[in-house]
């Protein structure tokens, strides 16, 4: 396996900061998914910058969109449905995890690693703690914040939202501005069955929002249901 070195540098080695980056350390180290980042061993010593040593990857989702902009193109349907099955695979196996699960905390594109061949690993596991922990809510892009938790900690629902949002900008390639969230889900009108997917998500309600597994199976379908038209990967 062909590795990366994640070290924290100097100058933002805030106690906050080294603690997140532990408790990334400590979090992998308990996870195995095929979606979820490899964690093969860290450098805490004391004198030494820390350093995590993980799998290598290419980059993150958040950049493939990036590139296809940028190309002049945007993501085949292939790319965008398995994107968002391997996402939701991930995000599954973290929210089922007994005898308790871990909530992630803070899901985006860019904490979403891909390989050479657009297999995508959930990374970025700094802000993920234990559901019934005290940890409060670690820091996150607003534009992916579920609105009850402005005054709560991270919950597997909050997760949810953020994953919802998440795949908006995948199968739109609008990035996620709060104002206009509707007027951006309104963008998958013509795919309605990944409007409707999406609308489950978002819910303003967190208890009436889809679970990831039940998210994974329904992309999972609609991958068969496509596979004709869809290359092997």
């Amino acid at each position: 396996m062909s590795v990366a070195v994640k070290k924290i540098h100097d100058l933002i080695a805030s106690p906050r900061n080294v603690a997140m980056f532990k408790r990334e350390v400590l979090v992998c180290s308990r996870l195995h998914h095929p979606n979820i980042m490899i964690v093969c061993g860290a450098v805490m010593a004391e004198g030494s910058p820390l350093q995590i040593v993980m799998e290598l990857l290419e980059g993150s989702v958040g950049e493939v969109i990036d590139a296809a902009h940028a190309s002049g193109s945007y993501l085949t349907v292939y790319e965008q449905l398995f994107i968002a099955m391997d996402m939701a695979s991930g995000i599954s196996y973290l929210h089922q995890i007994r005898p308790l699960p871990y909530v992630h905390g803070d899901i985006r594109p860019s904490n979403v690693l891909v390989t050479r061949d657009m297999k995508v690993k959930v990374g970025d596991l700094g802000s993920a703690h234990i559901i019934e922990s005290s940890l409060s809510a670690g820091p996150m892009s607003p534009s992916y914040v579920a609105p009850e938790r402005s005054s709560t900690s991270s919950t597997l629902a909050s997760d949810i939202y953020s994953f919802g949002v998440s795949l908006i900008e995948i199968f739109s390639g609008v990035g996620p501005i709060p104002e206009e969230r509707q007027t951006q889900l309104a963008l998958l009108a013509p795919r309605s069955h990944l409007f409707m997917l999406c609308s489950r998500l978002i819910r303003q309600k967190p208890a009436d929002r889809m679970s990831a597994q039940r998210c994974f199976e329904t992309l999972k379908a609609a991958v068969a249901e496509n596979h004709s038209k869809l290359p092997s990967r």
